[in-house]
């Protein structure tokens, strides 16, 4: 699977990853963890500017996304 920020129809790409994911699938969440990452951190890096933060912020913003990950109605907004 590509990483997220380098394709254009992104969600489309993970949506069965996504799927997965919410039924439970250990692989799926670990694949799916694997390729968000990176945004996020990139993401996190550049809102905090760089602040030595960052780290702290991805290890607690990851779990709650992955935790919330069952309440997701629709694939499709999962990069929001």
């Amino acid at each position: 699977m590509s990483r997220p920020y380098r394709t254009r129809n992104v969600i489309s790409e993970w949506r069965s990853t996504i799927a997965a994911a919410q039924a439970g699938d250990r692989r799926a969440l670990d694949e799916l963890v694997e390729g968000w990452l990176p945004l996020v951190h990139n993401v996190v890096g550049r809102a905090l500017n760089g602040h030595g933060d960052v780290d702290d912020v991805v290890q607690e913003t990851m779990p709650r996304a992955v935790g919330n990950l069952g309440s997701l109605r629709d694939p499709d907004s999962f990069r929001s």
